[in-house]
């Protein structure tokens, strides 16, 4: 049995199946970036927020009367972040 015994000699289905495959390759292809690029923003933020949380801390240390002020950008920083990355 050759392939195109399925379609009964038929190449325009043939034809057309490969291309609906081609399409939803496609999609997986783009879904799977786009996760990709979702993972590496997510990871950015969690490395950027730990960095100005840490700083934040060190600062608190030198000048304590910046506390709430560190905290806050921090803070903002974080649910800024937490949007884009939901938005993606």
């Amino acid at each position: 049995m050759n392939e195109l015994s399925v379609f009964n000699g038929n190449l325009p289905a043939k034809l057309a199946m490969q291309r609906e495959g081609g399409v939803i390759v496609r999609q997986g292809m783009a879904a799977n970036l786009h996760e990709q690029c979702r993972a590496g923003l997510a990871n950015t933020a969690l490395q950027n927020t730990g960095n100005l949380s840490a700083l934040a801390e060190h600062l608190t240390s030198i000048a304590p009367s910046g506390e709430r002020r560190y905290h806050a950008i921090v803070d903002a920083y974080s649910l800024s972040a937490t949007q884009r990355i939901a938005r993606w």
